[in-house]
């Protein structure tokens, strides 16, 4: 974000959320976690070229991604949550995508692009490295956390 005003870290009290703002809403880990399930509702698959992705040797596919499809593939524990992210950032209806994979079958990029029934554009570019490694979880000083509950 280039907004100097808007803080990088948020915190939302889901506690305040009444149910339906619950449901209706995916967490942030399930943005992220939806991308790397597109995968799954591709159809059409065709490869494109071998390329370099974060030095890893990958290989470049293009094809269709089926929202429902998607739904259906993803592990029954995360699906409601991959479900409301898709409904939330994606069309409802098959959407192209780029994926690159690694030589063990994981997702390293993937590029969406696509025009909003309103004439909108969106484009999304996900790169994943370092698997394995340990993530930070420590918070940031307060004063750099916005509060965004309601």
């Amino acid at each position: 974000m280039h907004d100097p005003s808007v803080r990088p870290w948020t915190k939302l009290d889901t506690r305040r959320l009444s149910a339906a703002q619950r449901s209706s809403r995916p967490d942030e880990l399930e943005h992220v976690r939806s991308i790397v399930y597109l995968v799954d509702g591709v159809r059409q698959a065709r490869r494109i070229s071998d390329a370099t992705v974060e030095g890893a040797r990958t290989t470049h596919y293009r094809g269709r991604v089926d929202p429902r499809r998607v739904v259906a593939r993803t592990p029954a524990a995360e699906r409601a949550g991959v479900r409301n992210a898709i409904r939330n950032d994606f069309l409802d209806k098959p959407f192209p995508a780029d994926f690159w994979l690694d030589d063990k079958g994981r997702v390293r990029r993937v590029v969406v692009r696509y025009r909003t029934a309103g004439g909108g554009r969106i484009a999304l570019d996900a790169t994943y490295s370092r698997f394995g490694d340990k993530v930070d979880l420590a918070l940031p000083p307060a004063r750099s956390i916005q509060d965004i509950s309601p």
